[in-house]
């Protein structure tokens, strides 16, 4: 019997991956290669099946290695060869950079809106079958976790893709609540619409999603809250972000979330430790890998100037030291030792971790003009990074923002690619003031912020228009 329902989810899995494949584009799916949804979840254990084949398409190589492109482009890796990549590694601190066709674009765009696909087909699934052996308390905690999915993606395509730095724009994402099944054109999304369904879908997830998972590649309450507190610092609400990042850092030990004692314990633990709140994991079985790789890696220009300028007494970052200084991997950086994923339990891909959620209330509280906190939150961080146990006492009000994204870039760099959307926000908001001129030398021109509409999606949809940006390109 238990191989039946994993050959049901292998079905479900490589069928929907077929119909990503085939699509083109999002707006191109056609109904037969789509999972037929009123077959597949007959019971609880075929439920679990697919919802275990949503967590396998957040592990495709079209999402997981386009994170390194972002790190290109905010200056803290330095080269990669992932498909697109050369339009990241371009001139971007001098002119345009990144084409309309890149290739790269395409294959995150396309493997996005896959994973929205297969969410809704799991929920819509769900909620038609209604297995009678499924409680309505593990019913409500599995739609929690795709909901919570559904959010993590979107949100991701929204500040791709999306003006996300705009509540009142017109230009969000095109958002699908059901699942694709034919090839009707839609419009994008107002950003203040695609921010609603995101944060429905958190606060769902945050009540409703299992309050402790043993393993940290599954979503918990714990991990829609963190993902709730990065809404809404990326919208500039800083009184709602301090208060759901706070939640997170008060619950964390009781749900089976902790800091490392050492910043390079993290990377040795991988999706094991626990401070990994969301991290895909990754076996020597082929059908559990997590599809990307690394290769060809260095810091970038901003990160090594970081590293030099930070240290205390004329010396280097401790955990810039300890990421890429004597690293003898192929990949020459501590975070990525293997060249391919299946030889380990090693090279995860970070959604996220503990520490992104202490420098996001640590920002919210510097925003607010709450210095003292903002610097109370930095210490357990710094101090495990190896620096002086006064380090963060001689951080000057004027200089705590400033060094709020210092230290995070430091500690979460090329990890997830959140360090663009840290840079673009100071950019808009503040926050460079503090920096030295060496430092803001090094900073991308951001004479582009998001990334263009793939010509392929286009083609596909007549309602969709580019973004201002890339519009007479």
């Amino acid at each position: 019997m238990k191989l039946i329902y994993k050959l049901l989810s292998l079905l479900f899995v490589s069928v929907a991956v077929q119909s990503c494949n085939l699509m083109g584009s999002i707006d191109d799916i056609k109904p037969q290669h789509v999972v037929d949804d009123e077959t597949v979840i007959v019971d609880a254990s075929t439920a679990q099946m697919a919802l275990s084949g949503v967590y396998s398409s957040v592990r495709s190589y079209d999402v997981c290695i386009f994170r390194s492109c972002m790190s290109v482009w905010a200056g803290t890796f330095g080269k990669t060869n992932t498909s697109g990549s050369k339009d990241f590694m371009g001139d971007s601190q001098n002119k345009t950079a990144i084409k309309v066709e890149n290739i790269g674009v395409e294959n995150v765009y396309r493997g996005c809106y896959y994973i929205i696909n297969a969410v809704n087909s799991f929920i819509d699934n769900l909620n038609t079958s209604n297995p009678s052996d499924l409680s309505e308390t593990r019913k409500n905690e599995m739609l929690g976790e795709a909901r919570c999915m559904r959010a993590l993606i979107n949100m991701h395509l929204l500040r791709l893709f999306g003006e996300y730095y705009d509540n009142n724009s017109e230009y969000g994402i095109v958002l699908y609540e059901k699942p694709v099944r034919d090839n009707e054109p839609k419009a994008r999304s107002k950003v203040s619409d695609c921010y609603k369904l995101i944060q429905d879908d958190l606060e769902f997830a945050s009540v409703n999603a299992p309050a402790y998972q043993y393993e940290h590649s599954l979503f918990s309450t714990l991990v829609a809250k963190a993902l709730m507190a990065r809404v809404y610092l990326t919208k500039g609400e800083y009184t709602n972000a301090a208060e759901w990042a706070g939640e997170v850092i008060d619950e964390a030990e009781d749900s089976g979330y902790g800091l490392e004692e050492d910043f390079t314990t993290v990377f040795t633990t991988q999706f094991n430790s626990p401070e990994m709140l969301f991290a895909p994991y990754v076996n020597k079985a082929t059908s559990e890998l997590v599809s990307s790789n690394w290769t060809a890696t260095e810091a970038g220009r901003l990160l090594i100037t970081l590293g030099k300028t930070m240290g205390e007494g004329g010396k280097l970052d401790p955990r810039y030291q300890a990421t890429y200084e004597g690293i003898e991997n192929t990949n020459k950086t501590a975070k990525y030792p293997l060249i391919v994923d299946g030889y380990s339990d090693v090279n995860s891909y970070y959604f996220m971790r503990l520490p992104e959620v202490y420098y996001i209330k640590a920002e919210a509280e510097a925003r607010l003009g709450y210095y003292d906190v903002a610097r109370e939150l930095m210490r357990p961080l710094c101090d495990r990074a190896g620096y002086a146990e006064d380090y963060v006492d001689h951080i000057t009000d004027a200089d705590v923002l400033g060094m709020v994204l210092k230290n995070k870039l430091m500690e979460l760099s090329v990890e997830s690619g959140e360090e663009w959307f840290d840079l673009v926000r100071y950019h808009q908001k503040g926050g460079f003031e503090s920096w030295t001129t060496a430092e803001k030398a090094q900073l991308p021109a951001f004479n582009q912020i998001l990334l263009p509409i793939p010509r392929t999606a286009m083609a596909g949809n007549t309602l969709l228009v580019q973004n201002p940006e890339y519009q007479s390109i």
